[in-house]
């Protein structure tokens, strides 16, 4: 049967498009448009806006295209989706956005009290694989799944904690303060042994988990 019977709406997402085309057009007015209105900026670079570009295309490729509706229907799909999400376009992105763009945001009243606490590599980290791990336990996940509105909050919150992992390890000019040399390496195994225990279960089951993608009537 061919996915096309689930429709326009369900396959590429209008409202996804809507969002992609405003950040988009957001991104070059406050980069090249409104650039002098900043204390400090510099001109855009192509790199920058490659990274951008390409990032934004991922994101509404992963949660916008039919990859997003094969998702539901189709746990390896899920998982592809999530290493795309998570894993690169938040470094994409973050290489996207100039480092003066950064600088406001992060210098702004509320942000500057949190965001230092929630970069720390340790606790990003932790929060980062325990959010991710506990997604992927079968009663939650069902439960997150099947609902649509706790299905995106959940997403973005757990999108925003992959970005303050990556913070510790994406080079931002005058910006992030990098790990370096063997705790940067320390830092990229301890996150692939954090979310070992969420794939281990995942791998090793001998049976379906997620009536998601198993029973028909829960689908």
């Amino acid at each position: 049967m061919p996915i096309s019977i689930f429709g326009f709406q369900a396959l590429w997402s209008p409202i996804m498009i809507g969002v992609i085309v405003f950040l988009t057009i957001l991104y070059f007015l406050i980069t090249v448009k409104w650039r002098n209105d900043f204390k400090v900026s510099e001109p855009l670079k192509k790199k920058e806006a490659a990274y951008f570009l390409i990032g934004i295309v991922l994101l509404y490729i992963v949660k916008g295209s039919p990859v997003d509706l094969m998702a539901h229907i189709m746990f390896s799909f899920h998982m592809v989706q999530m290493a795309l999400l998570l894993l690169l376009v938040p470094p994409l992105l973050m290489k996207g956005i100039p480092w003066w763009v950064w600088k406001v945001v992060i210098e702004l009243p509320v942000v500057r009290k949190v965001f230092p606490i929630l970069t720390k590599p340790l606790l990003a980290l932790i929060v980062f694989s325990g959010l991710f791990s506990i997604y992927h336990i079968p009663l939650l996940f069902d439960t997150i799944k099947l609902d649509e509105g706790l299905h995106g909050t959940y997403t973005f919150i757990l999108f925003i904690s992959a970005v303050f992992m990556w913070w510790s390890i994406i080079d931002i000019e005058e910006v992030t303060q990098r790990l370096h040399g063997l705790k940067k390496i320390g830092f990229i195994i301890g996150s692939a042994v954090l979310i070992t225990p969420a794939c281990a279960l995942i791998i090793f089951t001998g049976t379906p988990l997620y009536d998601t993608y198993t029973n028909p009537d829960v689908w």
